[in-house]
């Protein structure tokens, strides 16, 4: 079974999910957990892990908009740390990688609105939106760095020669 990628927009209240085709290619958005526990979430993502065969974690950390860290940056990171310390333990390799969410639920706002989605904030679909942008834009980037690689190991490939230099 293939693996895929996860992102979570990370929130007291709720919390964005979106998981990665098998190809890495395309974000699709998950339901919106809402936080009722700690316990009770970190189950259904790690259920959601299992399940999806994830082995790379996004999730989005609130910074304040110096790029500083705010209280809830650190909530997030604990966060995350205890999503994957049972996998660690177990010796199931899951890599753990922070993304800067700053403005992006005015951006999802600005999508829906931009589509004419009513903005309901109990709803979710501002932390769907989030979470898949996450993922998405992590999907791109990787896909960037792997044509630059490409691109470069090309440059200094040996030239094959043509039938004419052959001859």
């Amino acid at each position: 079974m293939k693996t895929k990628i996860l992102a979570i927009d990370w929130g007291t209240k709720r919390i964005g999910v979106a998981i990665s085709d098998e190809s890495k290619t395309i974000a699709t958005p998950l339901p919106t957990l809402t936080v009722n526990s700690l316990k009770g979430v970190l189950y259904k993502l790690r259920q959601i892990i299992y399940k999806e065969n994830v082995r790379v974690i996004v999730l989005g950390i609130p910074k304040k908009l110096d790029g500083s860290e705010s209280d809830s940056t650190i909530k997030a990171k604990i966060f995350g740390h205890k999503l994957i310390s049972p996998f660690i333990k177990r010796k199931r390799k899951i890599q753990l990688f922070y993304a800067d969410e700053t403005l992006s639920s005015w951006e999802a706002k600005a999508i829906l609105k931009e589509l004419g989605k009513p903005y309901d904030k109990e709803s979710g679909r501002i932390d769907q939106i989030v979470a898949a942008s996450l993922l998405q834009d992590y999907l791109d980037r990787k896909k960037i760095i792997i044509q630059k690689k490409i691109a470069k190991r090309l440059k200094y490939a040996p030239k094959s020669k043509t039938s004419d230099e052959k001859n």
